[in-house]
């Protein structure tokens, strides 16, 4: 496996662009790779995660992200991720939310190549609308 530098990671993003965050809540979210799009002039973004907390928070507050498929955006006993409910509320972010697994099969159809999700629970979905 090839190492880049996270700014080079960061740098393939484009304006528009799907983005899978990985991690639990407020355990093990990628957040050196997160600041790094924060940093750039990059917009329109689509996040995608199973239980998201800064990192989506993050993307809500600098307004990159537009659209949010979730399972949980949160900061666990602390309570719901402020600039995400904000800009949910605002109608400035679509919000997407469903339940872990359907996010998971969508992630997995995507790579795939499905352009619908395998999963009788998103009947007639496609995983990017």
């Amino acid at each position: 496996m090839k190492r880049r530098p996270l700014a080079d990671l960061a740098a393939a993003v484009d304006d528009g662009d799907v983005v899978a965050l990985g991690g639990k809540t407020l355990h093990r979210a990628p957040m050196a790779f997160v600041r790094e799009l924060a940093r750039r002039d990059v917009s329109d973004l689509t996040l995608m995660g199973l239980a998201n907390s800064m990192d989506v928070d993050l993307l809500c507050g600098t307004g990159q992200a537009t659209a949010v498929h979730y399972g949980y955006v949160g900061f666990e006993a602390l309570g719901l991720a402020p600039n995400f409910r904000r800009r949910v509320e605002a109608d400035e972010v679509d919000a997407r939310e469903g339940t872990c697994y359907t996010v998971a099969t969508m992630l997995r159809g995507a790579k795939q190549g499905f352009l619908s999700s395998p999963s009788p629970a998103w009947r007639g979905a496609t995983c990017w609308t």
